[in-house]
């Protein structure tokens, strides 16, 4: 339970990390560009890494170790505060800059 505890806690304090580094700033919508796409890299990269994951406990030789179930409710929970902690961060983002929503449109 306590390395469990430990990524849990290591997943919140850097997606706070994020969200405290890039809301306090002004922003245009030329310097929005470079978030945005890096956003897109990191689900990329959480979507490659789930993968990898769910590939390696499936060849595990220690296969039966670990509840599929688990496994489940922790990349489902992952998932959800990633894209909770980028939906937070545009929110303020846009609240701090002044910007519409219909500025990601164009």
């Amino acid at each position: 339970h306590t390395s469990s505890s430990a990524v849990f806690l290591i997943i919140v304090t850097n997606n706070f990390g994020e969200i405290k580094s890039s809301v306090f700033k002004k922003y245009t919508l030329e310097s929005l560009f470079p978030i945005v796409t890096s956003d897109i890299v990191e689900r990329f990269y959480l979507v490659f890494d789930i993968l990898v994951v769910l590939a390696r406990l499936n060849i595990s030789a220690r296969r039966g170790a670990v509840a599929w179930a688990d496994v489940m409710w922790w990349l489902t929970l992952l998932v959800v505060i990633e894209v909770g902690t980028d939906w937070v961060k545009f929110c303020l983002i846009f609240k701090f800059s002044d910007l519409r929503a219909s500025t990601l449109e164009t």
